[in-house]
């Protein structure tokens, strides 16, 4: 039985990844007193939005590490890879899809 759910441990590791790398920038962004997109505020989300959602997402993350468990040495590369591709999705976000949809809003305002 144990040799099955190691997949889902393993995801449990690396969504336990992603959702800790997620957390940071928005508890930073809290402690600076600073705006930033959230989906509980939409994407002018005030410093309590952020500390909300980075709370959530640093919970979220200690239970599934919690459940990923046992075999720490084993867990540690899913885990690392969700915090890679959640840096890799945040990457994109902030260099590629925000940028087209401020010159959208932008465009759609002067016309």
């Amino acid at each position: 039985m144990h040799r099955r759910r190691t997949p889902d441990r393993r995801w449990a590791a690396f969504l336990g990844g992603a959702l800790a790398a997620n957390s940071a920038p928005h508890l930073v962004t809290a402690a600076r007193r600073r705006r930033m997109l959230t989906p509980l505020a939409g994407p002018d989300s005030g410093p309590a939005a952020n500390l909300g959602w980075g709370a959530i997402n640093l919970a979220a993350a200690s239970a599934l590490v919690a459940f990923a468990g046992r075999a720490q040495r084993r867990m540690l590369l899913p885990f690392t890879l969700g915090c890679a591709a959640f840096a890799a999705w945040a990457l994109l976000y902030e260099k590629v899809i925000a940028p087209r949809a401020a010159a959208s809003r932008a465009s759609d305002v002067s016309s």
